[in-house]
């Protein structure tokens, strides 16, 4: 019998192929197909994959041999990777050339998809048991005449059902048993008295927990392998930006969020305690300064907790007044107005901050404020295009050097540095000693950084 099995399955497709039901994981077809057909597990995999061992639950591969089995032309092995496993959801804060990797590792034979990348399910913690949801169980009598697993029941922030808005039971089954035993989803191991995924405690957030349920379950059916959302670290970090999180170069003052973390992690924190973890050293859970870490990749549980955080965070009072800002450019048609709508750049410096404002127009301006409360005059940083367009407009009218920095409201050798600067070609014969001799010193050290 075992030796039939084999022939089977490296020749033609097996006689019977039950079809894929919705949302339904590849472990609970590969073991609704075992029930059906009476088979061990053994003769199970040879005639689906080909081989004796089974497959990842989130991850399974050797794809392409189980799609070949199907005579339907839609039924191939990317189809099967998207819509009955976890790989979605997974990459869904991947770039898509990451996310086709891990595609191809599934397509084919190899037992490694779980580790290609540097993909990690969950740091916040992985459920134990597969979960299910008993009014989609009844859908499931309903309409497919059976009971299997759903892919959204099994995501690892995911403890309501995305459709019904119940709490998510568990099941008999371990999950770490499903590595080497094939459980289809039945009455027996999924009664309706099974403890919910909430694990009985009370004063939860409801709502907070269906929310992100949908919004993991959106990551999981939402957009397709070109899907790029690999920009959401930074997004998040604009937003706190905006907010006036974000100070010396870049870094986040997490003391001055850890009112608001432990408002937005206190309704869900039983369900999951390892979010609140802290450490020595950290003002909050330590996951959530990580999250930016580059050597990290984004895990979806974090990445829903922290759009979460950084939207409840309350704006602070900026130090430079809430914006807009007005544009000091005089050679555009618009000095004086509010055009300036974010700060470009703040960073520590001596007893306060140093902050960019820049323009659309390519104007761009530094203030500085103290300790004391005070905020310093704009100072010049860089003009942008216009300042090419006013001084050829000075050279047509024959002005001199002098005339055109004052009807510019510049310092000459500030004129001439910002032209020198932005590429615009200086033809005023007689320059400042003071320019040339600050030309000359930026020239050689220039060639001493690039002697070609």
């Amino acid at each position: 019998m075992e030796h039939k099995a084999r022939s089977v399955a490296v020749g033609t497709p097996p006689a019977y192929l039950p079809p894929f039901h919705p949302d339904e994981l590849v472990y609970s077809y590969v073991a609704r197909f075992k029930h059906h057909r009476a088979l061990t597990m053994t003769s199970t995999n040879l005639q689906l994959f080909g081989r004796e061992n089974g497959s990842q639950l989130a991850l399974p591969t050797g794809l392409e041999k189980l799609a070949s089995r199907f005579r339907q032309p839609a039924i191939t092995a990317h189809h099967i990777a998207w819509s009955h496993t976890l790989l979605p959801y997974l990459t869904a804060f991947r770039t898509p050339a990451s996310r086709e990797r891990v595609m191809a590792a599934m397509v084919g034979n190899r037992d490694i998809a779980g580790s290609v990348g540097g993909i990690s399910f969950n740091a916040l913690g992985n459920p134990d048991r597969l979960r299910f949801c008993t009014q989609c169980q009844q859908d499931m009598l309903d309409h497919q005449g059976e009971l299997y697993w759903r892919r959204a029941h099994q995501l690892p922030i995911a403890v309501m059902c995305p459709d019904h808005g119940i709490p998510l039971q568990l099941s008999k089954i371990l999950i770490e048993t499903t590595r080497r035993l094939l459980h289809h989803a039945s009455a027996d191991n999924c009664p309706a008295d099974a403890p919910t995924a909430l694990g009985g405690q009370s004063g939860l957030n409801d709502e907070a927990l269906r929310d992100l349920s949908v919004e993991a379950n959106d990551l999981l059916t939402a957009g397709d392998m070109l899907t790029d959302r690999s920009g959401i670290v930074d997004d998040l970090l604009e937003a706190l930006h905006e907010k006036g999180y974000v100070g010396s170069t870049g870094h986040v003052p997490w003391e001055k969020m850890r009112q608001t973390v432990d408002q937005v992690l206190g309704g869900i924190r039983p369900v999951f305690p390892q979010i609140a973890a802290m450490r020595a050293g950290y003002s909050v859970p330590a996951w959530i300064e990580r999250l930016r870490h580059r050597s990290e990749r984004p895990i979806p549980s974090n990445v829903l907790l922290a759009k979460r955080i950084v939207a409840a965070a309350p704006v602070l009072v900026p130090v430079f007044g809430p914006g807009p800002w007005e544009c000091m450019n005089p050679a555009s048609d618009h000095f004086g107005a509010a055009t300036i709508t974010r700060i470009s750049r703040r960073t520590t410096y001596a007893d306060g901050y140093r902050a960019l404002f820049k323009c659309a127009c390519g104007y761009a301006y530094t203030r500085q404020s103290h300790a004391d409360g005070s905020i310093g005059k704009p100072r010049f940083s860089c003009f942008g295009p216009l300042l090419g367009k006013a001084v050829a407009n000075a050279r047509t009218k024959n002005k001199s050097l002098w005339v055109t920095a004052e009807s510019l409201g510049m310092p000459v050798v500030a004129l001439l540095n910002a032209m020198e600067k932005e590429g615009v070609p200086i033809h005023w014969p007689k320059l400042p000693q003071a320019y040339r001799d600050g030309s000359a010193k930026r020239k050689a050290r220039a060639f001493i950084r690039d002697p070609k």
